[in-house]
């Protein structure tokens, strides 16, 4: 009897330990012009390569749930969904959005499988009632990216022509025209003459072998979507 009494003390007392302390505040994100003051007087520093990394963006975006695999994932590495009302049918109707941080939406991860096995069965669950989802959502989703790339692209200083003495790490990543002139690097390449990015290639300069997207903040977010967009490409291979 002691014993339990004991032990119900010791809870007791740890509850109202952790009930006292106050919760740990997460620190603030840095704005973008903290994060070009860095980059400006350091350039070589931590801070100032994690500002500029695409990378380091993704996996600091929000955690959002997927609700097909039912674990949480950087919402950069997800597909968004909202639902709305079809202007025909006047029935729910799922959508794709661009808009990854917003904490309202459904997600799933960005890969063509899932979205063909979401399809084929799963969409009932994943939006949990009876929603039209359909049934070219894999290509509507594939439309909606590659024109969200063309739009960035195009809001940015022109791309830089490259060739094979120029050297690479200044780039975020570089875009290849043509199959034929792929070639090793430390930056991602994009071998952006393939079908699914052919909507983008006829936007660029077609006299040119590659082009790079030189590494700064401003590029971050172009970066980003030329990743998503890749990864997409490959999970449809």
């Amino acid at each position: 009897m002691s014993t339990k009494r004991s032990l119900s003390l010791q809870i007791e007392e740890f509850v109202h330990r952790q009930s006292s302390t106050k919760p740990l505040k997460s620190a603030p994100r840095p704005t973008k012009h903290q994060m070009r003051q860095w980059v400006a007087e350091d350039p070589d520093s931590l801070q100032a390569k994690l500002a500029v990394s695409p990378y380091a963006a993704i996996l600091a975006s929000p955690m959002r749930y997927c609700t097909f695999h039912r674990k949480k994932y950087p919402s950069h590495l997800l597909a968004r969904f909202g639902l709305g009302l079809d202007p025909t049918t006047y029935k729910p109707t799922a959508y794709p959005t661009q808009d990854h941080d917003s904490g309202r939406g459904y997600y799933v991860k960005l890969n063509r499988k899932v979205l063909q096995q979401i399809q084929s069965k799963e969409y009932k669950r994943l939006f949990r009632g009876d929603v039209r989802y359909a049934k070219s959502m894999a290509t509507h989703l594939e439309h909606v990216m590659i024109q969200d790339l063309i739009h960035q692209a195009q809001a940015l200083p022109p791309l830089i022509p490259i060739d094979n003495e120029t050297e690479h790490h200044q780039y975020q990543c570089i875009l290849h025209m043509n199959a034929s002139s792929l070639s090793e690097t430390k930056a991602p390449v994009y071998d952006v003459s393939s079908p699914p990015w052919q909507p983008l290639h006829q936007t660029l300069p077609q006299s040119c072998a590659a082009l790079g997207v030189p590494k700064s903040i401003d590029t971050v977010p172009l970066a980003i979507a030329l990743h998503r967009f890749n990864q997409w490409v490959q999970s449809s291979i």
